[in-house]
């Protein structure tokens, strides 16, 4: 452990002070004192014990394995340790009290007659990297030599930059291993088609948190959805992340060529999932109908081999191509029973994606600007939001996981357990019976090996064996750790720095960034994704419209084609309130004194065209009624009234 800061003063006496410092780590002596600021003028004695497990001189224990010669020798350099030049009198001797939580300096000589070293051997890599772990936290770009800079200013220790870099990357390392053990190594890819003035493919990676949500990781604007693009994007990806070469990876794309050759370059070794809800429109487009959208989801969601051949032995009586057309595509891509078990997540859709790309709504129409701040705002609040959200937690798994084994607890109660000793179980159910090893946190059924989250099978199990402990207090031990309450906080215990206002930033002396060429489509632009066929379209917010005549969905009175709407005439606009709905009453004929005024048509009209009606005669009184605007139609025994028009 080293001792920084030791003062002149006190000291020599037997004085106890604090020790906080363990495996190199500095330690204060003295009240006031801080080894983290160093004076000019200040002279900073340091005194480091060599070797781990020797508390004093009286302590034998440490040197059971060795002779008495080895142990004077040991000895001899205790009494004589020191940070200082060949020649120099400074010494310093001291040890632990009983209670070994204090040090007492017993020896101090503090003079010296050597300059300043700043050549350290005891800067280790361990003690720098403790020193800058902050700065690198929240500024992951700083170069090693401004680090090397840092501690020689700060701690006067010249350190070169081979160690500085070994430094570096032990703390980054560090940094990303965390970081990569927050969430569940299944990341969904996707590209979105964005609306502003430049056009533009925004590409997505987006990952899963602990409670099934989403947690973003990197966006990319480019030109088009290509292949070079997306190797741009892995690349880069791949190069922040820094996946471990033996870590189990898995992707979820939409089979887009480009796509499926980058994460052939790049992640060579990881897994590959299609989104099935592409498969399934490319499958319906040949086979329509609800039996076969039911034959392709009861495979795709088949947790096993012996369902997946059942779904599709089903489609024989259908269709016998619908199992030759499914198994041209690798089962293991689209069905849950070939995933990867280690990855824990049983999504055979990209709706993490989707749902990104969905919380950007009206702002894909923004300049690249304004939308990458829309998406920097939106994180940096989420990741807050759900640091809070999180404390609200009373349980030591998350909601979405809880209300998943309460679902699968009651599917249980239907099963039956025949115990083979060893922790090992026949689970019978009503159809079939599945084998399991709790011990080995394995079922035959296989929900649990690939979601990370015991089935009914297994909670059947678990409820069996917990004993008098709860089975509240006993699940979490058998859910896997990325699936905890733990992990979820690991994964929003960062943050999103601010930063100042666009107006405020600095200037860079670079080169003028234009934005891509932009190729005009053809047609209205489109601020709506494309539907595939049969897919249903957003509703109205008013509801289903039906029609009062025939009583059909989907149109008006106005609109309606039936037969029933051509016999039926238009009701008078505008009829007076309490006029009677009964049989009307015959009309008087018209009289000479009763003949309009009106101008006349210029234009010769026969007898057989309709003539223009008499606005007075539409003039009712209170217990009379004219034929045009009743409701009822006339009948012979109803004369009308009839107007000559005049062509004087």
């Amino acid at each position: 452990m080293g001792l920084n800061g030791v003062a002149g003063e006190g000291v020599n006496n037997g004085k106890g002070v604090s020790l906080d410092g363990v495996e190199g780590e500095g330690i204060q002596i003295g009240e006031g004192l801080d080894d983290d600021v160093v004076g000019d003028d200040e002279i900073t004695k340091q005194c480091m014990t060599l070797f781990d497990g020797y508390e004093s001189r009286s302590d034998d224990d440490y040197f059971t394995d060795h002779d008495e010669e080895s142990k004077e020798k040991m000895r001899d350099i205790f009494r004589e340790y020191a940070i200082r030049e060949d020649g120099c009198p400074w010494r310093a001797h001291g040890s632990r009290t009983i209670d070994k939580k204090s040090f007492i300096i017993k020896t101090l000589d503090d003079k010296h007659d050597c300059h300043r070293v700043y050549n350290s051997s005891e800067a280790k890599v361990k003690w720098i990297a403790s020193r800058v772990e902050s700065l690198l936290k929240s500024n992951p770009i700083v170069s090693a030599k401004l680090l090397g800079d840092l501690i020689l200013e700060r701690y006067n220790v010249a350190v070169d930059m081979k160690k500085m870099y070994n430094v570096k990357q032990r703390v980054m390392s560090q940094l990303r291993s965390g970081h990569n053990s927050s969430f569940r190594p299944f990341i969904g890819l996707d590209g979105s088609h964005l609306k502003g003035p430049c056009g533009g493919v925004l590409l997505s990676a987006v990952a899963l948190n602990a409670n099934s949500g989403i947690f973003p990781l990197a966006v990319r604007i480019c030109e088009k959805e290509t292949k070079w693009s997306w190797k741009w994007f892995l690349n880069n990806l791949k190069l922040f992340l820094q996946f471990p070469e033996d870590m189990h990876l898995c992707f979820m794309s939409d089979r887009q060529k480009g796509l499926v050759k980058a994460l052939q370059t790049h992640f060579p070794l990881a897994g590959t999932r299609f989104y099935a809800r592409h498969i399934y429109a490319n499958f319906r487009s040949s086979y329509l109908g609800h039996n076969y959208k039911k034959i392709f989801w009861k495979a795709s969601r088949s947790s096993n081999l012996f369902h997946f051949n059942v779904a599709l032995d089903s489609s024989r009586e259908a269709n016998l191509k619908v199992k030759q057309w499914l198994l041209k595509i690798d089962p293991h891509c689209w069905s849950r029973f070939g995933y990867d078990q280690y990855i824990r997540c049983d999504h055979v859709t990209n709706n993490m994606t989707e749902a990104f790309n969905n919380m950007l709504g009206t702002h894909k129409a923004q300049t690249y600007l304004q939308l990458q701040e829309f998406i920097r705002r939106m994180v940096m609040r989420k990741l807050q939001e759900m640091n809070e959200e999180c404390e609200a937690w009373r349980d030591v798994l998350p909601p979405r996981v809880n209300a998943r084994i309460l679902k699968n607890s009651q599917a249980s109660r239907q099963l039956a357990i025949i115990s083979a000793g060893d922790q090992e179980y026949e689970i019978l159910g009503p159809d079939r019976m599945f084998p399991m090893k709790l011990k080995e946190y394995y079922c035959g059924y296989g929900s649990w090996q690939i979601s990370g989250i015991p089935c009914p099978h297994a909670m059947a199990v678990i409820s069996h064996s917990c004993g008098k402990q709860s089975v509240k207090d006993c699940v979490p031990n058998f859910v896997h750790q990325s699936l905890s309450k733990r992990a979820y906080i690991q994964t929003y215990r960062g943050i999103i720095h601010i930063i100042p206002d666009q107006n405020m930033w600095p200037t860079i002396e670079t080169d003028v960034l234009l934005p891509p060429l932009y190729e005009t489509q053809p047609g209205r632009p489109k601020l709506q994704r494309k539907r595939e066929a049969g897919e249903k379209a957003k509703g109205a917010k008013s509801g289903t419209v039906i029609c009062k005549l025939c009583g059909m969905e989907g149109h008006n009175k106005r609109t309606c084609k039936s037969n029933k709407s051509s016999g039926k005439q238009k009701k008078k606009q505008g009829t007076k309130r309490g006029s009677s709905s009964q049989q009307p009453q015959p009309t008087t004929p018209a009289t000479t004194s009763e003949t309009p005024t009106m101008p006349h048509s210029t234009s010769g009209a026969s007898s057989s065209q309709p003539q223009p009606q008499d606005c007075s005669r539409n003039k009712k009184t209170k217990n009379q009624h004219s034929i045009i605007g009743s409701s009822i139609p006339p009948t012979q025994s109803q004369p009308q009234s009839q107007v000559t028009w005049s062509l004087d």
